[in-house]
């Protein structure tokens, strides 16, 4: 019985967190433009340089 009652509160604690997650995401403002190319070479440099 102990390890339900744990078990709960883990999944509790995972939903609140994910809630908190989705309400700041909410309140940080307006989806911003993502370019994923741009994205992806900059941390392919990123990369580069940390392997020098």
């Amino acid at each position: 019985m102990a390890e339900k009652s744990m078990q709960l509160l883990v999944d509790q604690a995972a939903v609140k967190a994910l809630y908190d997650a989705l309400v700041e995401g909410e309140q940080s403002g307006e989806p911003q433009p993502f370019d994923f190319n741009q994205f992806k070479t900059r941390k392919r440099a990123e990369l580069d340089h940390s392997n020098e």
